[in-house]
């Protein structure tokens, strides 16, 4: 083997297959859509193949999906409820005012609204991402605040409304669309432990019940046997909400479900770079997570160095953000490696960065290859994937095995075979 190898594998897509996420999506719209009193609720949620499409436009986060697609009903209700002259914008808080137009709604017989066109407003919004790293749900946000209302009060209270979802939709003391989201995945008991926030559903954990491992567990076993020889390292990189560095915890506020499905799917030792650690980074910077967090390559760096260094501590992280954001330190584990980079990834969110961290870092005199392994059955993530990926293929697996033989592996036998 010729140069050090690395593989960075994403959780959701990759390692398990997220139905608690997908199952959460859709148990939060239809508890908030309720909350308003619309009619055609079932007409209105988006389809399993519409999330997979948003997917593919670069909305990876379920938090994001969830509170974007809820902003697009309530722009369709409030111009509905304008028309008919029925006035909510003088509520105080978000309770309040989900409450004040489902009094509206019931006062019209129950009301039904036009199905957003989900697939539409996800390319539309592809189209600006291409263009900038802006998070999402602020592109959205100030697109629906532009096609809202002349009426500076109306107008006033439609950016309140929109922003209690909208903003800061990784945090749940933030956005009460993540708020009730993470409610739902995590269930009652796990939710208030892990945030102190009081319950708004009661039940079990999404996550626990829905989650099934996508990896099967002799992939696994050859990547700790890969681990075992010179020059090869494996990571975990994931926009999955995590602990905060090992070294830092234990912190209020932060939910340990990466960590939950790597003790799933037998990897729990390989090197993590979740969401929890990135949140961890931007406190300590003062800046927002999503300005970290892939698609962003201060995740992505990390992710790099946590496998080689074997440890996603607070010292590593900062290594990344100081060599990003500061153009300062050398990354001596990376010198005279000659990195060839595997990242099997089910969205081009994980892909992307890691194209541009190459280029930088190629720049800068190290020397790093990059090989985008897709992960999809969809359609529409088959046909984005192919765009950044060297092959994109129907399971982890295939891809693993893909990978082993294009890097020129050879897997050690295991201990009693011949």
């Amino acid at each position: 083997m010729t140069g050090t190898t690395v593989f960075l594998f994403d959780v959701d897509g990759v390692i398990v297959e997220p139905l608690g996420y997908r199952a959460g999506i859709t148990q939060t719209l239809k508890l908030l859509i309720d909350k308003l009193g619309i009619e055609n609720r079932e007409e209105i949620l988006p389809t399993a193949a519409e999330i997979s499409y948003m997917e593919a436009c670069g909305l990876h986060d379920v938090w994001d999906i969830t509170n974007i697609v809820f902003a697009s009903i309530l722009y369709a209700l409030n111009w509905k409820l304008e028309g008919m002259g029925l006035n909510v914008s003088d509520q105080a808080n978000v309770h309040q005012r989900l409450e004040a137009m489902r009094i509206a709604t019931s006062g019209a017989y129950g009301i039904s609204i036009k199905r957003p066109d989900y697939k539409s407003d996800a390319a539309l919004l592809r189209s600006g991402l291409e263009q900038s790293q802006a998070h999402p749900p602020d592109v959205v946000y100030n697109y629906l605040v532009q096609r809202g209302f002349a009426s500076p009060a109306r107008r006033t209270a439609w950016k309140k409304l929109l922003g209690a979802f909208l903003s800061g939709t990784r945090s749940p003391y933030e956005s009460y669309g993540t708020k009730l989201f993470q409610n739902i995945i995590l269930g009652s008991d796990e939710f208030t432990k892990t945030y102190n926030l009081e319950n708004e559903y009661t039940g079990p954990s999404l996550l626990k019940q829905e989650d099934r491992v996508a990896i099967d567990r002799n992939t696994v076993e050859a990547i700790f046997r890969l681990k075992g020889q010179d020059n090869f390292y494996a990571g975990v990189y994931t926009a999955r909400p995590s602990l905060p560095p090992i070294d830092k915890a234990p912190l209020p506020g932060y939910s340990p479900e990466a960590e939950l499905a790597l003790e799933a799917s037998g990897m729990s030792k390989l090197p993590l770079v979740g969401m929890g650690m990135m949140d961890w980074l931007a406190r300590n910077h003062d800046r927002n997570p999503e300005s970290l967090t892939k698609p962003h390559t201060t995740q992505a760096l990390a992710a790099l160095l946590a496998a080689i260094r074997g440890n996603s501590n607070s010292n590593t992280l900062e290594l990344a953000y100081e060599f990003i954001h500061n153009q300062s330190g050398d990354l001596e584990d990376l010198k005279n490696k000659n990195l060839n980079v595997f990242v099997f990834e089910d969205t081009i969110s994980g892909i992307t960065p890691m194209h541009k961290l190459r280029d930088t870092l190629n720049e800068k005199g190290y020397q790093i290859t990059l090989q985008g392994l897709g992960i999809a059955t969809d359609e529409n993530k088959i046909a984005s994937l192919a765009k950044v990926c060297t092959q994109v293929f129907p399971n982890v697996n295939e891809a693993f095995a893909f990978a082993i033989q294009n890097a020129g592996l050879e897997l050690a036998q295991q201990k009693g075979t011949t």
